[in-house]
């Protein structure tokens, strides 16, 4: 009987992983900062398989790294597999094949340990000191090797050997060129019912071969739709923790919440390859694949799932910001307050530090975030030039905010030369030319690269088309430039095709970016009925001119959406040369707050504030700041959305 993957001891989720180390990436690259680790699997589309996962094979060999752990990994032996070579399979029953520690250290570390200048190799294991490398070595082959420590841990098999890569060998020989059959003909049709014949095989290329046989298909009743080509996974293990990433773009895929199950808790050694025994299903409706927050996820389009506090209040994370952030953010404290919003405010110091090279949020602030699920954002600074990453890149990489929305609609009672404008843009916030991989060739030529993906198109393309829906506009409109850059663009909008098919009910259209700058200007009144969705750069730019269509940023609300945590932001500057003179205008950072009641399903509460901020606005120069053609002070300015209220 072949034992199922979930019966095995693997550790769960409120353990300690046994290993948290990170891949071994050049941290001097900024893109790697927010990169996973990925490996591509080809597997059958049904029966038993195996998938192993191989890792970095350059990160060094977890035990000697982490003593703390021997003793865990001496009581998982069973579960646990040393480095091995990627020609070698080893399954999830085999033992641990435990190195103790290597028998030569780099010689850097023998010179510092060296108390004799003229004796620079010393033995490990005995401390003996040479003077060439050469007799250092003929030493421990002669008098500690002999003791032949690597002893093979398959039952009933007492074979010892004095180096690893013959313990290896006779493992590849004797045991593992026996090992179970892996591959069954078994399967599951569309409306649930089994079929195949059981038999076992080594290979996957030798179950398929037996399914395409005559013989095979009238003795096992395969299905006559079935499809022998394999579905191509993606595996994401991120500090050791593997997950289920996404299947391909095929209707044939698996049945996710099986797949969560099994490996949600599962934990691999850097430097080791396990098999996992999984049976496929063929699928009867496309998989959710809800654990991969960083990626396509089915349909979920950032629901808010927190909820309230025993005194029925939510909790939600405030950054104030630099600059003038504190003072609007007084201000909406102090709206929300006379308003009786059900919500506590929580406030967090998001100053970055530098460790290794990277920008790192403090520890708190992601602690807070991630409890609150939501956070009301005040404008950052980031200074140009080298040695800064931006705060707002920081936040939306750490926490996956794929979308950034932005509606802009015009205010009544303050004139533009545009009075009816009314446009929703969303923008893909996590790649593209902002993706941050850029370097110098030569000095005087610098290459930035556009880094264009289809998982992360999808994923924001369904959102705008769910967006859509929630607020009855008919239309999704693709803004784009393939035209030139007719692949990553290009694959934007046949992601873009594919995805607009699951939408019949909503219209798909396409627009070149220069011409829909051009028409926004001529006349915004078009847009709207529609969604507008772009790849980053190109959102960037049309936000701003959006804006400028309403009155400027200062009167536009934004929310940075990911599947798990949103944060709600005012993205005008943090404008230090008003910064305490009480001349802010908060009006961005109170329409942001009430987007983000309408995320939290608080829509009286938002509604109210709205009615009151833009009442105030409307009233006349007397009441509105500076920004806007007025005189108010940032305190006159909110008293008088109090008393609208």
């Amino acid at each position: 009987m072949h034992a199922n993957v979930s019966q095995l001891p693997w550790p769960t989720l409120d353990q300690p992983p046994f290993v948290t180390m990170e891949p071994n990436y050049d941290f001097s690259d900024s893109r790697a900062e927010s990169e996973d680790w990925y490996a591509n699997i080809n597997v059958p589309s049904m029966g038993l398989v195996d998938i192993s996962v191989l890792s970095d094979p350059l990160v060094p060999e977890v035990a000697s790294l982490v003593p703390e752990y021997q003793n865990t990994l001496a009581q998982h032996a069973h579960t646990i597999q040393p480095a091995v070579e990627p020609s070698y399979k080893w399954h999830a029953n085999t033992p641990i094949l435990f190195e103790p520690e290597r028998v030569v250290a780099d010689s850097n570390k023998l010179k510092a340990a060296s108390t004799q200048p003229t004796k620079q190799f010393a033995c490990e294991l005995c401390a003996k000191t040479f003077t060439r490398r050469e007799s250092m070595k003929n030493h421990v082959s002669s008098v500690h090797q002999r003791l032949k420590p690597y002893k093979c841990q398959y039952a009933k098999c007492t074979h010892e050997y004095s180096t690893p890569s013959d313990l290896r060998r006779h493992v590849r020989e004797k045991h593992l060129r026996n090992a179970e059959k892996l591959f069954i003909c078994q399967g599951r049709t569309a409306d649930g019912n089994l079929w195949g014949c059981g038999k076992r095989f080594h290979r996957s290329y030798q179950l398929t071969g037996h399914w395409k046989s005559n013989r095979s298909q009238r003795k096992c009743h395969i299905p006559p739709d079935f499809d022998y080509t394999p579905i191509k996974f993606r595996i994401r293990f991120r500090s050791c923790l593997l997950k289920i990433h996404g299947p391909s773009a095929r209707d044939l895929a698996v049945v996710a919440a099986w797949y969560r199950a099994e490996l949600k808790n599962l934990y691999i050694l850097n430097n080791s390859e396990i098999t996992l025994i999984l049976p496929m299903f063929r699928a009867v409706a496309r998989s959710p694949l809800s654990l991969a927050r960083t990626y396509a996820t089915g349909k979920v389009t950032g629901q808010f799932t927190g909820k309230p506090g025993p005194d029925g209040k939510y909790t939600v994370t405030m950054i104030p910001g630099d600059g003038i952030g504190p003072e609007i953010a007084a201000s909406v404290e102090a709206i929300f307050k006379e308003a009786k919003v059900p919500i506590t405010w929580e406030p967090v110091d998001v100053t970055p530090s530098l460790i290794n090279g990277k920008t790192t949020l403090p520890a708190d602030a992601v602690a807070s975030i991630n409890k609150n699920l939501v956070a009301l954002k005040g404008p950052l600074a980031t200074p140009v030039g080298k040695g800064h990453q931006s705060m707002n890149l920081t936040l939306r990489r750490t926490f996956a905010l794929f979308a950034n929305v932005r509606p802009c609609k015009s205010v009544q009672g303050y004139k533009t030369p545009y009075e009816n404008v009314d446009t929703v843009l969303i923008r893909e916030n996590t790649e593209g030319e902002y993706s941050g991989i850029e370097h110098e060739i030569v000095p005087g030529v610098v290459q930035s690269i556009k880094l264009i993906t289809k998982p992360a198109s999808e994923r924001v393309i369904r959102y705008a088309f769910e967006y859509a829906k929630s607020v009855n506009k008919p239309e999704v409109r693709v803004v784009h430039k393939a035209s030139i850059m007719k692949l990553s663009d290009g694959l934007f909008v046949e992601t873009a095709k594919e995805v607009g098919k699951e939408y019949p009910d909503i219209k798909l259209s396409f627009e070149l970016l220069d011409n829909t700058s051009l028409k926004l200007c001529a006349d915004p009144s078009e847009y709207k009925s529609l969604v507008m969705v772009m790849p980053n750069l190109y959102g960037d730019i049309m936000s701003d001119l959006s804006s400028g269509l309403i009155g400027g940023l200062g009167l536009t609300p934004s929310g940075n959406m990911g599947n798990k945590v949103s944060i709600f932001e005012a993205v005008h500057g943090s404008a230090p040369d008003i910064a305490g003179k009480g001349l802010a205008n908060p009006t961005a950072l109170l329409l942001s707050s009430c987007m983000m009641l309408r995320h939290m399903e608080l829509n009286s509460h938002a509604d109210k504030i709205e009615d009151a901020v833009l009442k105030t606005i409307a009233s006349g120069p007397e009441n509105r700041t500076r920004d806007l053609k007025g005189t108010s002070s940032t305190s006159h300015f909110t008293e008088q959305v109090i008393k609208n209220l």
